[in-house]
């Protein structure tokens, strides 16, 4: 059969064979296709809608992908910020403790040299004490009197005890002075 159907197309003997559709098939045919735009039509829809549908999931994973990535970004430089806060508060702490020791050295050394101070002075002072000590008392206590002006004065000598006993009221009462 197919040489037949090699022959009845020979160009000598062609003819079209067009075949003639009665007019209700042909609104059959036009229904069909009809109702295939239809069809496709829908499909198409349908297949934006998904299309569309996918777009909008990966809009939506993009976007949580930065929101999630600002916020990692976001705690790193809250971290950052807060160990930089550790950082000054430290340094803070640490001139505050340096000032604290300086302060407490500075007061003992105040505390030594008041007492340095103190330790002079009451030297200077038995110092002198016992120098007016030698210089007034004791020549009293040795028998020479002076006063003020360190001239001496003569001693003064009184009777023996037995002559105490001698009557008062003669006036043989001796009282010399040395």
């Amino acid at each position: 059969m197919p040489s037949d159907s090699r022959r009845s197309r020979s160009p000598r003997r062609y003819e079209s064979r067009r075949e003639y559709s009665p007019p209700r098939k042909e609104s059959e045919l036009r229904d069909d296709v009809a109702e295939l735009s239809k069809g496709v039509a829908s499909i198409k829809e349908h297949f934006d809608e998904v299309q569309a549908k996918k777009e909008e999931q990966t809009r939506h994973k993009l976007e949580r992908k930065k929101e999630k990535e600002e916020e990692k970004r976001r705690l790193e430089e809250e971290e950052v910020r807060r160990a930089q806060e550790e950082l000054r508060c430290e340094a803070n702490i640490c001139k505050k403790e340096k000032k604290v020791k300086q302060e407490a050295a500075l007061r003992a050394k105040m505390k030594k040299d008041v007492t340095v101070h103190a330790a002079l002075m009451v030297s200077e002072i038995k110092d002198d004490w016992i120098h007016q000590w030698k210089t007034l008392v004791l020549p009293t206590l040795e028998g020479g009197f002076s006063d003020a002006k360190g001239k001496n004065l003569k001693k003064v000598e009184y009777g023996s005890a037995e002559e105490d006993n001698s009557d008062y009221s003669s006036g043989n009462n001796e009282t010399s002075v040395a």
